[in-house]
C-alpha cells in the first residue's frame, strides 16, 4: 500500500485511497510516454523490418551476378575461382569449352555500364584453326605445313590498306587452312574501322576484345559520353562515340561477341619444338596478364588494359622501413639533446638567480629520411632476408595497372615462364596494346629482377589511378618520368632467357607499321613436329 504523503492522500474514503492531484498529473504523464515509447518501438521495429527486405533484395540481386563469376569490390569484378565439384575452364581437359560469361566489368577507376549483352571472358579457340603437320606435308620440299597456319596480327585501328597490305604480302589463303587472329583494337584512330571489321569478318577471323572496342560499345551501349568522367581524355571518348556508330548492328555485334581471352592451347606434338613453343598453353590477350594467377582469376579490365604491375607488398614493406629509419634518426637527435637540456636546465637556473633571460643552446632536430635512403635500406634487408627476397612467394602479388609507373607485365611475365622447370606448365602470350614499347618478338630476352616500387613524388602522391589513354598520347607527367628513371636504374639484369610475351603493336595507329605473327610446324626428323614462327611487316 502506497503511503507517500506526497503521491496519496492520507484520507481514506469508502475503503479505497484517494490520489491526489499531484499524483494524477503523475499517472497521466506516465501513460502518455508509455504510448509515445511503445510508438517509437513500433517505428523502429518497422524501419529494422524494412531494412532487411531491402537488404535481402538487394543481396538476392547481388549473388545473381556474382553467382559463379566474381566478386565487386571497389566497381572492379574480381573473377573467383569456381566452387568445389566444378572444373574451371583453365583446368578442363575437353578442347572444346563453354565461354565462361562474365557480368559487367568496370572501366578505369569508375564502375561501368551494364552491356545489355553478356561479356564473354575466356574462349577457346576451335580445334580446326590449330597448325598441325600431317603426312601429307612431308613430301613438300621445305618439310612444312602450308596448309595450317595461325597468323595474329597487332592493332590495326582501323588502317584497312595497310591490313589487305599484309595479308597478300604473307600470301594468306583462308581457303587452305590459315587462319586469322587480331589482339584487340581493330577500330578508331585510322581512316575505315567499319572496312576492317567487315574483311575480319568476311575472313572468318577470331579476335580478342581490345580497350578500344570495349570502350566503343561502352559508349553505344549508353549512347551517352557523359557517363564517361571528365577526366578522361574527351577525344578519345568522342573518337570512339563515332566509330561505334558507324559501324553496323552485325559488325557491332561480332565485336561484343569477342572474348577478352583467347586460349589456343597447346600445339598437338610440341614437345619436340624448342621453347617457348613446346610450353602447355598460348594465349591472345589485347593488354596481359598477371603472372602466376590462373587464366580465369585475372580482371577482364586488366586482361585489356594493362601495362605494367604494381607490388602491394612493397609500400607496406616502404612504410614499415620509413618508420624503422624515423626510429633510428630520433634516437640520435635524442641522445645528443640530453647533454644540451642538462646545460638548459642549469642556465635556466642561473638566469632565474640573476634575474635576466636564459641563453639557451638550440636543440638537434631529427633528420628527415629521404626516398632514396628507404630504397637503399630495402636493398639491404632483402639481401641479408630471404623472406624480403623473390623466394617470397607474396612478393609476386602484382596489381595490373594501364599506366608504365610499374614493373613491365611483359617483363614479369618472362621472368616467371623461365623460372617454371616443366615446359609443358609455362603459357606464350601474344599480344598488343603497347605501341609505345613497341615490337617485342625477339626470342632472346633480358630476365630482369623484380624491380623496387618507386614511391610518387609528392606532387602525385594523392593522385587517383592515372586516365586511360591513347598509345600515343601516352601520360608525359616530367614526375612519373623521373620515377619511372630511378625504377629503370634500379632494376637489375640476372640472366638472359626466352621470350614467353610476344607484344605486335607496332604503331599502325599511328602511322607506323602492322605487323603479323604466323606460327607454322613443320617435320621433326625424331618424330612428332616442331613448331616455329615468324614476322612480317607493312608500313602504313
Amino acid at each position: 500500500m502506497p503511503s507517500s504523503p506526497g503521491r496519496w492522500t492520507a484520507a481514506k474514503t469508502g475503503g479505497s485511497w484517494i490520489p491526489s492531484p499531484r499524483a494524477m498529473l503523475s499517472r497521466v504523464f506516465t501513460r502518455l510516454v508509455g504510448r509515445r515509447r511503445r510508438s517509437t518501438i513500433a517505428l523502429v521495429t518497422l524501419a529494422i523490418l524494412l531494412s532487411l527486405y531491402v537488404s535481402a533484395t538487394h543481396y538476392s540481386d547481388m549473388e545473381d551476378l556474382a553467382r559463379g563469376y566474381g566478386k565487386h569490390e571497389g566497381g572492379v569484378v574480381k573473377p573467383q575461382p569456381p566452387s568445389s565439384g566444378q572444373q574451371s575452364p583453365a583446368e578442363s581437359d575437353s578442347p572444346q569449352q563453354k565461354p565462361l560469361v562474365l557480368p559487367p566489368i568496370s572501366y578505369g577507376t569508375n564502375a561501368r555500364p551494364a552491356f545489355k549483352e553478356d561479356t564473354t571472358f575466356i574462349a577457346d579457340l576451335p580445334s580446326q584453326h590449330i597448325p598441325y603437320f600431317s603426312d601429307s606435308d612431308a613430301g613438300t620440299s621445305t618439310g612444312s605445313s602450308k596448309a595450317k597456319r595461325l597468323i595474329i596480327i597487332g592493332d590495326v585501328h582501323g588502317q584497312l590498306a595497310a591490313l589487305k597490305k599484309l595479308l597478300k604480302k604473307i600470301s594468306f589463303d583462308n581457303k587452305n587452312g590459315d587462319h586469322l587472329i587480331f589482339v584487340g583494337d581493330l577500330i578508331t584512330k585510322g581512316p575505315d574501322s567499319p572496312g576492317v571489321v567487315q574483311l575480319a569478318m568476311d575472313l572468318g577471323a577470331s579476335a580478342v576484345r581490345g580497350n578500344h572496342e570495349d570502350r566503343a560499345l561502352l559508349l553505344y551501349a549508353t549512347d551517352n559520353k557523359n557517363s564517361y568522367p571528365k577526366d578522361k581524355l574527351e577525344k578519345a571518348v568522342e573518337d570512339s562515340l563515332a566509330v561505334a556508330h558507324q559501324l553496323t548492328d552485325e559488325q557491332r555485334e561480332w565485336l561484343s561477341s569477342l572474348p577478352v581471352v583467347l586460349r589456343i592451347g597447346r600445339i598437338p606434338g610440341s614437345g619436340f619444338s624448342p621453347a617457348p613453343w613446346n610450353a602447355g598453353d598460348i594465349l591472345v590477350v589485347h593488354g596481359g596478364l598477371v603472372p602466376a594467377l590462373p587464366v580465369h582469376k585475372q580482371d577482364p579490365w586488366g586482361v585489356m588494359n594493362m601495362r605494367s604491375l604494381k607490388y602491394p607488398i612493397d609500400e607496406t614493406f616502404r612504410k614499415s622501413v620509413r618508420k624503422a629509419l624515423e626510429k633510428v634518426n630520433k634516437a640520435k637527435a635524442d641522445k645528443l639533446n640530453k647533454p644540451i637540456e642538462a646545460e638548459n636546465k642549469k642556465e635556466e637556473e642561473l638566469a632565474k638567480a640573476e634575474g635576466r633571460k636564459p641563453n639557451l643552446k638550440p636543440k638537434v632536430n631529427a633528420e628527415g629520411v629521404s626516398d632514396e635512403q628507404v630504397e637503399k635500406e630495402m636493398e639491404r634487408l632483402r639481401a641479408v632476408d630471404p623472406a624480403r627476397s623473390d623466394v617470397n612467394e607474396d612478393y609476386f602479388i602484382a596489381v595490373p595497372n594501364d599506366a608504365r609507373d610499374g614493373e613491365p607485365w611483359s617483363h614479369a611475365w618472362n621472368r616467371v615462364q623461365n623460372g617454371i622447370e616443366n615446359p609443358t606448365e609455362r603459357s606464350v602470350v601474344i599480344y598488343g596494346h603497347d605501341a609505345k614499347a613497341g615490337l617485342q618478338v625477339d626470342l632472346n630476352v633480358d630476365i630482369f629482377a623484380k624491380p623496387l616500387n618507386i614511391p610518387p613524388s609528392p606532387r602525385n602522391k594523392d593522385r587517383k589511378k592515372p586516365p586511360v589513354v591513347d598509345d600515343e598520347d601516352e601520360l608525359r607527367d616530367p614526375d612519373i618520368k623521373k620515377e619511372a628513371a630511378l625504377r629503370q636504374k634500379k632494376t637489375k639484369k640476372i640472366g638472359k632467357g626466352v621470350r614467353y610475351a610476344f607484344g605486335l603493336d607496332s604503331g599502325a595507329g599511328k602511322g607506323d607499321k602492322l605487323t603479323a605473327l604466323i606460327i607454322e610446324t613443320s617435320a621433326n626428323t625424331g618424330g612428332g613436329v616442331v613448331v616455329h614462327h615468324s614476322v612480317q611487316s607493312v608500313r602504313v
